[in-house]
């Protein structure tokens, strides 16, 4: 969007002829419902008098046909408001997507992220319904009733200056109860967000209950949890349901005196019965609609709680800026610090590569060699130095640094499409040439459509060393400057692997390769290798070098 998408008048402005079509319907409708009780009023006079049939029939269709025509904007109004909640949705959701996958991936420990779009959506679809409600309220409710206590004034402002005093206390009435509105409705949705987390571990964890012979104790608290929910989901619905008919009580206590004073104008001589029925019919309707402003609190509440929670995900969306990178490849890190999670940890890891390098990454479990992968693909942030070309990989993660990077991680992402499709996700370029260096070529002859095959749901018509080797093409293809390999080569035979690494080292002398493996075969034929050990300790050096380790070359016959 081109203005704030994390302002509400964004939607608004960015849907300004929606808007005023809203505007033009609900003011059309408005004002001419307000002249219905007093044009119905009027055809019970001409009855009253002994009008000739005809006539009280002529007058009866053109009243039907003005009803109508009052209604149809009616029709409108809603209709355009529906349209611009519906824009407005699908606006914030869009936004809410991008700004998502382009957050830094620390946001997700602790957080899963469809957990955190299923609660934003849930957020936007009650912000965009409250402000929809709000919308039309303030034209069926607000402006309305402001109609008809002018129209009612006209007629006699006495009386209504008498019955308003009813009308101001239920509107007042209303107003004090929001905060009650507010706080409950708070209470319920981060409660609901919590039952959600409970509900999630439970279902994670119901083997090692079953097997600890727990699950009585935590079905016993998750009932628990869940009567409280409903307790606090009953408590928000009463407070936002249950206030209208509050409201109309206060309202309607003003019908004694209008009906005092408007019988009195009719025995007098002062009124005629039609105008008493069209006065009596519109207090009727402002008591009405008075206790109905009550809903526009309400969903102005509602709506408010929730877009404070899915603003977050709202603001202004990050556009990537371009990017003059260095011709000559080159890769510093420095110090680097990363903490990923308990027992897997990189700290003051310190190595240099250039192009054409291939840099190995090995070590036993938990000992941060897939977490290095991530953070040196820009996945994550880091303490420390990370430039590839000149370019520090934190201060530019909104740029289009990434573009210049490629990342294969442990279980290579198959979709539903082509071969050719999988290696290029849609971009223009050389798809042969990657398959071909990656080995991919001979399996692709044997394949009925080629590149043309589409590759099945279960991936049942791909086997796992294709898969990885289609992972391995779809980096190469845009010969980027730094391609990060986590464990490409473990379902790929020992043979055809090196052949792989041949043909990284002859035809892609402008790239960077780090290579997460345990196998000796392959370390043994990179340019250096960084040995991740446990307790936060690295070594970097050539393989010849870190033979000398001997827990090193204890790994090495594991590995293979």
């Amino acid at each position: 969007m081109k203005n704030r998408p994390d302002k509400v008048f964004t939607y608004f402005k960015e849907n300004k002829l929606l808007f005023i079509g809203i505007c033009i319907s609900g003011l059309f409708f408005d004002g001419l419902m307000c002249l219905v009780p007093i044009i119905q009023g009027r055809v019970i006079t001409e009855f009253e008098k002994g009008k000739p049939f005809k006539e009280l029939i002529f007058l009866l269709i053109l009243m039907f046909l003005f009803i109508l025509f009052v209604q149809f904007n009616r029709y409108l109004k809603r209709y355009f408001v529906r349209l611009f909640s519906n824009k407005m949705t699908l606006s914030m959701r869009a936004t809410s997507y991008n700004n998502l996958l382009l957050m830094d991936m620390n946001n997700f420990d602790h957080n899963s992220k469809g957990d955190i779009m299923n609660k934003n959506l849930a957020d936007i679809a009650d912000t965009s319904e409250g402000i929809r409600k709000v919308s039309t309220e303030i034209f069926d409710s607000v402006v309305l009733l402001i109609g008809y206590v002018i129209s009612m004034s006209i007629m006699d402002y006495k009386i209504t200056i008498f019955t308003s005093i009813f009308m101001i206390l239920s509107i007042v009435i209303a107003s004090k109860m929001k905060k009650q509105v507010v706080k409950n409705t708070n209470d319920y949705k981060k409660y609901f967000s919590y039952t959600k987390q409970v509900t999630l571990n439970n279902l994670d964890n119901e083997l090692n209950f079953r097997s600890l012979g727990v699950t009585k104790n935590y079905d016993k608290k998750y009932d628990e949890v869940q009567d409280v929910l409903e307790k606090k989901a009953i408590k928000a619905a009463l407070f936002q349901n249950s206030l209208e008919p509050l409201y109309n009580a206060v309202a309607l206590l003003g019908i004694g005196i209008v009906i005092f004073m408007s019988v009195s104008n009719v025995i007098n001589g002062v009124w005629e019965i039609g105008k008493f029925s069209a006065y009596l019919s519109t207090y009727l309707l402002v008591a009405t609609k008075s206790s109905k402003v009550g809903k526009v609190f309400n969903a102005y509440q509602k709506a408010k709680v929730s877009w404070q929670r899915c603003k977050y995900f709202l603001a202004p969306e990050i556009k990537m800026e371009k990017l003059e990178i260095s011709k000559n490849t080159q890769l510093e890190v420095k110090k680097l610090f990363f903490y990923f999670e308990k027992n897997c940890e990189i700290r003051d890891l310190t190595f240099n590569a250039v192009a054409n390098d291939i840099i190995g990454v090995c070590g036993v479990v938990h000992t941060g060699k897939s977490s290095l992968a991530a953070v040196l693909s820009g996945l994550y942030n880091y303490e420390g130095t990370v430039r590839l070309s000149e370019i520090e990989l934190k201060e530019n993660i909104n740029t289009k640094i990434k573009d210049f990077i490629a990342y294969l991680p442990t279980d290579v992402e198959i979709f539903n499409n082509t071969i050719k499709e999988n290696i290029t996700l849609g971009n223009e370029g050389d798809y042969l040439f990657a398959g071909i260096n990656a080995c991919l070529d001979e399996d692709i002859k044997t394949i009925k459509n080629g590149y043309n095959e589409v590759i099945s749901h279960s991936q049942s018509n791909i086997s796992g060393g294709q898969q990885k080797r289609l992972g391995i093409a779809r980096c190469l293809f845009n010969h980027p400057k730094l391609i990060v390999l986590d464990d490409p080569f473990n379902a790929i035979g020992k043979e055809m692997s090196q052949r792989i690494i041949k043909n990284f080292k002859e035809k892609y002398k402008n790239t960077i390769f780090i290579i997460v493996t345990n196998q000796q075969s392959i370390l043994s034929l990179t340019d250096k290798v960084i040995f991740l050990k446990p307790g936060n300790i690295n070594k970097v050096g050539t393989y010849k070098e870190l033979s000398e380790d001997e827990s090193f070359n204890d790994m090495m016959k594991e590995g293979d």
